[in-house]
Formats: structure tokens, C-alpha cells, sequence
């Protein structure tokens, strides 16, 4: 029983941070918009977080400071794939390796590329002794569903990602509505990667996401682009998770790595099932 509890709070707190980039990522996709730069984006908002905290030793300034990297990372991917109606993957594949090279240059710089920055994980509550990040990212899932389909805006939002050019007719400003979303959505995955660094890791070290961006990707097809299922994906990955970190000690002579991709085979598996009847918002990646 007690593994089982121990399995359920590990599972929570490892989905925390791919269930806020996933939503972030959702919210964009709705409008029409595929950042495929979630890798990138989470990346800047972990080490962005961990040397706020280093050099502010203040909790809070470090996750603003996360959520603001984010966001402009979001600004960037706005401005090229919005304004300037780039092609949305080769923008996302490009800020992904801008966040690749700055993370790992400013750590080099720092104090070099195999010690990496310590800092205290974020405190935690009951009663699942998770840090506040975790709780945001387990609220936001309803809240984010109910906005979409519940509210004006949210309908709004939605119909911008199937035809932009019958919003418009209506007198809404489409790229304006989706510029505005790039920044939440940045924000996001932002907050995911400050969830990842000060939540779960205590660290920053170069290319610490390892993947968690693209599996954010997967979860959104596998979700459906719902906010409440993608959360559950996440949540799913989450468990995957949690049972690998602990076959590690059940199964020392197994190589580590070997354990460690399970939860990605796993996704992996289960995209290829039930994302074939997944069908994409109709302006996906469509410059307008």
C-alpha cells in the first residue's frame, strides 16, 4: 500500500512539468499554431529559473523569471510564425536549437559543462506533498477545458484553428488573437521547465529536458487537443515514470538507460494506437 501511495505522489509530481508545456501547447494548436519548440522553450525557463534562484535566493523571482524566458520565447516564435507567417516547423526546429546552444553556453560560461547549478527544490504541501507548481498544473487542466468550451473566448480561440478566414469575416482580428496565445502558451512551457528545474531536479544541467518537450507534443495528439485528456496523457506518462525510477532499484543489474526509456516507449506505443483517429484543428500550421 505504501508503494503504491509512494507511486501515486511520484506520478503527480513527474507529470507536472510535460502537463504544463502540453497545455501550453494544446491552447496554441486550438488557434491554429504548431510550435514544435516546446523542447527549446522549457529548456530557457529551467535554466532562466535556476540562476534567478541562485542569484536572487528568492523562490518566487525565480519563477517569474522562468515564466518570463518562456514567454519570450513565445514572442519569438510569434513574430516569426505569426507576423512574418514563417514556416511554423523549421521556426520551432530553430528555437529549439537557439535554447540548445544559450543554455549550454551561459552554463559553460558559469561554472562549466559537467558541474551543475544546485539549488533548493520548491517547498511542498499536503495533501500530496507536491510543490505549488503541481497543484497549478493539476488545475489548469479543467480550467483550461472549461475556457475552451465553455466560454466566448474560448469558442473564439477554437474557431481561429479551424477557419481563420470566417473569423475575420466576423470582424476579429485572427493573427492578433493568436500573437496573444504564442505568449500565454510560451508562458507555459515556460512554467513547465521551472517545474522540471525547481520542483524536480534541484538542477540545471545542459539539455536537462531530454525530451519531455516532444512527449508534450504527443500527449496534445493523444489528448485530442482537449485540455482535460491531455492532462491525463501527461498524468499516464507521469506513472510511467514513477514505475521506471523505481525498477532502478528493484533491477540493479539491468542497465539504467534501458529503464529509462520505457516511459517513452510506452508513449510511443500508445500514440501509434490512438493517434490515428485523432483529427488536427483544420487551419493547423496554415500561415494566415
Amino acid at each position: 500500500m505504501q508503494l503504491l501511495s509512494d507511486l501515486l505522489q511520484s506520478s503527480i509530481r513527474l507529470a507536472s512539468p510535460v502537463m504544463l508545456v502540453a497545455l501550453g501547447e494544446t491552447l496554441l494548436e486550438r488557434v491554429g499554431l504548431l510550435n514544435i519548440g516546446t523542447e527549446g522553450t522549457m529548456l530557457v525557463g529551467a535554466f532562466v529559473s535556476v540562476w534567478a534562484m541562485v542569484t536572487t535566493k528568492n523562490s518566487l523571482l525565480a519563477v517569474l523569471s522562468g515564466i518570463g524566458a518562456g514567454c519570450v520565447w513565445g514572442f519569438l516564435f510569434g513574430i516569426f510564425a505569426v507576423l512574418l507567417r514563417a514556416e511554423q516547423v523549421i521556426v520551432g526546429a530553430g528555437l529549439n536549437f537557439l535554447a540548445l546552444g544559450i543554455t549550454g553556453g551561459l552554463l559553460r560560461s558559469l561554472q562549466g559543462r559537467e558541474l551543475a547549478l544546485v539549488v533548493p527544490l520548491l517547498p511542498t504541501y499536503p495533501p500530496l506533498d507536491s510543490n505549488f507548481l503541481t497543484y497549478c498544473a493539476f488545475l489548469l487542466a479543467p480550467l483550461a477545458t472549461w475556457f475552451l468550451y465553455r466560454l466566448r473566448w474560448g469558442i473564439v480561440l477554437r474557431a481561429c484553428g479551424e477557419s481563420p478566414e470566417t473569423m475575420v469575416s466576423l470582424g476579429y482580428k485572427v493573427r492578433s488573437i493568436r500573437f496573444g496565445v504564442t505568449l500565454v502558451a510560451g508562458s507555459l512551457m515556460g512554467l513547465g521547465g521551472v517545474a522540471l528545474a525547481l520542483g524536480e531536479s534541484g538542477t540545471f544541467i545542459e539539455g536537462m529536458t531530454a525530451g519531455q518537450g516532444f512527449i508534450a507534443l504527443a500527449m496534445v495528439v493523444l489528448g485530442r487537443w482537449n485540455p482535460f485528456f491531455v492532462a491525463l496523457g501527461c498524468w499516464g506518462f507521469g506513472w510511467l515514470r514513477a514505475i521506471a525510477a523505481n525498477l532502478q532499484v528493484v533491477l540493479p543489474p539491468v542497465p539504467y538507460h534501458l529503464i529509462l526509456i520505457i516511459p517513452y516507449l510506452g508513449a510511443l506505443a500508445v500514440l501509434i494506437v490512438a493517434g490515428r483517429r485523432s483529427r488536427s484543428p483544420s487551419a493547423l500550421a496554415q500561415p494566415f
